[in-house]
């Protein structure tokens, strides 16, 4: 957590505004919901944006309805890491429900 502060401090809006930093935990499968919130927190604080790894598998959102009674975006819902962030880019979300 420390290294990303650092390096959107040291780059973010560099180069002429061209550099943006964005906070970037991996995805729901290979991150712990504290670090989830911890990386939403730190979005929160540092006003910058979030990229993350949503609903790439379908074997993703069944151990996430398995694991949580819900899909990965309810999931994230649920635990607030989306809550007060303006800029965020889910990457892939092939397979999303309605």
């Amino acid at each position: 957590m420390k290294e990303m502060i650092k390096l959107f401090h040291d780059y973010h809006n560099a180069a002429d505004g061209r550099l943006k930093v964005s906070i970037a935990p991996h995805s729901i499968y290979t991150c712990e919901k504290e670090y989830l919130r911890e990386c939403g927190n730190i979005t929160r604080e540092l006003g910058c944006g979030m990229q993350i790894h949503m609903c790439e598998t379908i074997k993703e959102v069944e151990d996430c309805k398995i694991a949580h009674g819900m899909t990965p975006f309810e999931y994230c819902e649920s635990i607030g890491l989306f809550d007060g962030i303006s800029q965020i880019i889910a990457a892939h979300c092939v397979h999303l429900s309605d």
